[in-house]
């Protein structure tokens, strides 16, 4: 098959996917919200936001560095799984004599709801949630890497159809109303996530049968892959920080639940353009990853991020004007700000949009560390002016903050991608 060809059955394949999930998530985020509130919308904001910064944490930047091994054809096949089962083990349980320590201070209640941090059955349930999440993602890379985005991509969408549905079924009365929405609602993710772990697994076992011979390892032979997933961690995790800190700086300087709701919702809808330039992102970081020229590699990413910056462009106007008229009639009058902070959003959303794919090229060509810095300047911008805005202007303070994050991060992707694009020529 022509590789152009693949390169784009693969973003077709990832964006139909993603189309299918946003779409069951959007109906899902409009479910929540008139079943929660906008105080409920706060916690539920915070358990997602803590569980992505835990699996991020946790996975120390192996997943990136998964695809890129085995795309490159550097890592045995036999070797991932007991490298996953062992590092999972070891971390997760580091990470629960943490938690349980952390309980008996005021510390966790920044990042969580109450009543997960005071309920023995809820944390519970968040440590198999993240124990499967987890799994999850690294299954996703492996398939990744394998260029399977098509059945990666409908497991993620059978996922948020399954969502939908324990949603739906709650909100109609279907279910019997034994528990609070919120209850319900995280046993729900947690249902989901079990459900694609198995599914994940016997798709891998069906495709290759090599990644289930459980071949040992050495910590001298993975260290390569240390050294790479070290760069893509800290890159991830500082970048993650960059897009939630200021929903856990918020809950410090306000304790407000309904702030953080709203603002997470405003959040939420206005980062569903990067839709399309996720989708690009995971399979433009697979071909980069391969065996193709840099002249290759660099006319693509520039044609790609020209591409994506035109798509938000376009999408961001026309996803603002419908806000206006539709989040206050599918959320209700609680969320009437939202379009206000979606409007200013989009203003750091839209260029970066079009650096995602140059992202995705300096991972793919193992120059992480420009990630991480790009990562690192927006970082140190949010964080400055969280501190100095929030505590005063609230959750505008926050957008503010965030539209000069976003901004100062792309800029220096695109700097530093057309100085390597003129290297290459």
């Amino acid at each position: 098959m022509n590789p152009m060809s693949h390169y784009k059955k693969n973003i077709m394949a990832t964006y139909s996917a993603q189309v299918v999930s946003v779409i069951c998530n959007f109906i899902c985020s409009i479910l929540a919200a008139r079943m929660l509130g906008a105080t409920g919308q706060g916690e539920l904001a915070l358990y997602v936001s803590f569980s992505a910064l835990m699996i991020l944490l946790l996975g120390l930047g192996l997943p990136s560095a998964i695809v890129y091994f085995l795309a490159g054809n550097k890592l045995a096949k036999g070797k991932v799984i007991p490298l996953v089962i062992s590092l999972t083990l070891v971390l997760l349980t580091a990470f629960g004599l943490m938690y349980f320590l952390l309980r008996q201070t005021s510390i966790l209640s920044i990042f969580l709801p109450d009543f997960i941090i005071h309920q023995n059955l809820w944390s519970v349930v968040l440590f198999v949630h993240l124990l499967l999440q987890m799994i999850n993602q690294y299954l996703v890379g492996i398939l990744q890497a394998e260029n399977n985005f098509k059945q990666s991509g409908l497991i993620t969408a059978a996922g948020s159809l399954l969502l939908l549905g324990l949603y739906t079924a709650y909100y109609v009365g279907l279910i019997p109303a034994l528990w609070s929405p919120i209850y319900w609602i995280l046993a729900s993710l947690l249902l989901v996530a079990g459900v694609q772990y198995f599914i994940f697994m016997l798709l891998l076992y069906k495709h290759d049968k090599a990644y289930f011979q459980f071949i040992p390892f050495s910590l001298h032979e993975i260290k390569p892959i240390w050294v790479f997933a070290s760069l893509a961690f800290m890159a991830n995790v500082v970048q993650f920080l960059n897009y939630k800190m200021d929903l856990w700086l918020i809950n410090f300087y306000h304790h407000n639940k309904e702030m953080i709701g709203v603002y997470s919702l405003a959040v939420g809808l206005a980062q569903l353009l990067w839709l399309l330039p996720n989708a690009v992102h995971s399979v433009l970081y697979t071909f980069t990853s391969g065996k193709y020229t840099m002249q290759e590699k660099t006319a693509k990413t520039a044609k790609t991020s020209a591409w994506l910056l035109l798509y938000a462009l376009v999408a961001g106007v026309i996803g603002y004007i419908l806000s206006i008229y539709l989040v206050p009639y599918l959320f209700g009058s609680a969320f009437q700000e939202v379009p206000s902070i979606i409007a200013l959003l989009l203003l750091g959303i839209i260029p970066l949009s079009g650096a995602l794919a140059l992202s995705a090229y300096f991972a793919g060509i193992h120059k992480i560390h420009i990630n991480l810095y790009g990562s690192c300047i927006g970082l140190m911008v949010s964080l400055l002016l969280n501190i100095l805005l929030i505590p005063t202007y609230g959750i505008r303070g926050a957008a503010i903050s965030s539209i000069l994050s976003y901004v100062s991060t792309a800029l220096y992707y695109y700097i530093l991608f057309f100085k390597h694009q003129k290297v290459n020529r």
